[in-house]
């Protein structure tokens, strides 16, 4: 198996830059009779390139002993899914989806009629700013392998694409899927990692996995304890310094966390950088939004939510929030000097650091 292996046990702190978010702390196992005291507190890990970034699985104390399975499982569950998922694959579901916008209805896997499934969920309670039928706008500015245009696209332009982007031509029925106009296009990379660490998290917990980190990347969901008997930390990363975090995150009862970021994918189109989240609704490129990170109860809607909040902002955010009793918020805009926004109950598993505490602000 082409992965990186590691004794996780032999590190004081752990660093794992991927995507927004930095694991740091690894795991361990609750006290158990056939382990000496000096092996509850090891773990192994391992990190492999899946999906188009890095995944990492983290499994300590007895579990250590059925790794190489878990590891396994959880390498396959990813390949699958992006073979199904991925839009750079021509003959994967989401991409015969979109070749045949506007034609026909096609039969998609039972993981790609999931994963379109929930993405509609979330782009109906987010009222569109998350909406996976973004694909043409995605094209327009040059992200996903795309040409990179010379300037940003005339407002024209943006205006005559608009009719293509709508949630509501997606239907999902069973594992029928269609798009109901050409010219229209399916993009769901703001929540397909969250959703394979979703199931590759059912998965290894029906094998009996217990203390584990999964993290595919950034987006992170957590079983048992650390390492330590400790809760699972995660540090949420300073968006303006990538060698800082400004506190950490504290997880619990298999909770996941993402964040949205400004700061990872971006083209330079003349002088100016542009994000790579667009707002669905108006066909620009997100500004204003350094990051925002959303802790919840599965990671697939930690990933789709980050992306909403991002594109609502703060403003409108408080009204989706108060709607979702599971779905916690951190909101750092892109301004200077830098200011934290947290809803309330995001407070509840968040540590800030001390340099940082006279930035915090209530949402």
């Amino acid at each position: 198996m082409n992965i990186l292996l590691r004794d996780a046990g032999r590190l004081s702190k752990a660093f794992f830059f991927f995507g927004l978010l930095i694991c740091i702390s690894s795991c361990s196992f609750p006290p158990e009779a056939d382990l000496l005291p000096a092996e509850k507190d090891k773990s192994v890990e391992a990190t492999w390139k899946a999906m188009g970034t890095f995944a990492g699985l983290t499994v300590s104390g007895g579990g250590r002993k059925h790794f190489e399975k878990y590891a396994s499982v959880a390498k396959e569950t990813f390949s699958e899914l992006e073979n199904s998922l991925s839009l750079f694959n021509p003959g994967s579901d989401i991409s015969r989806i979109n070749q045949l916008a506007g034609k026909s209805a096609i039969t998609v896997s039972a993981g790609a009629a999931d994963v379109l499934g929930i993405a509609l969920k979330y782009a109906e309670i987010s009222r569109g700013s998350f909406d996976p039928t973004v694909a043409p706008l995605v094209r327009l500015w040059g992200f996903n392998g795309e040409t990179v245009p010379n300037k940003p696209p005339d407002e024209a332009i943006i205006h005559a694409t608009l009719p293509s982007i709508g949630y509501t031509h997606l239907t999902v029925s069973g594992r029928q899927v269609y798009l109901d106009a050409e010219r229209m296009g399916v993009d769901i990379g703001g929540i397909a990692k969250g959703y394979a660490v979703d199931v590759c998290y059912r998965k290894l917990a029906a094998m009996g996995a217990r203390n584990i980190m999964i993290n595919l990347g950034g987006n992170i969901r957590c079983g048992g304890l650390a390492r330590g008997n400790r809760p699972w930390k995660i540090g949420v990363r300073n968006p303006f310094n990538r060698d800082e975090i400004i506190g950490t995150i504290i997880l619990t009862q298999g909770m996941a966390v993402a964040t949205s970021g400004n700061y990872e994918r971006f083209v330079t189109i003349g002088n100016e950088q542009y994000a790579h989240i667009i707002d669905p609704r108006s066909g620009y490129p997100v500004r204003g939004m350094a990051s925002v990170t959303v802790i919840s109860t599965n990671a697939a809607e930690a990933d789709g939510m980050s992306t909403a909040l991002f594109v609502l902002g703060m403003k409108e955010s408080r009204t989706v929030l108060a709607r979702m009793t599971n779905c916690h918020a951190l909101f750092i805009p892109d301004e200077h000097p830098m200011r934290i926004y947290l809803s309330a109950s995001f407070k509840k598993h968040f540590d800030c650091r001390p340099a940082y505490t006279d930035r915090i602000k209530d949402l």
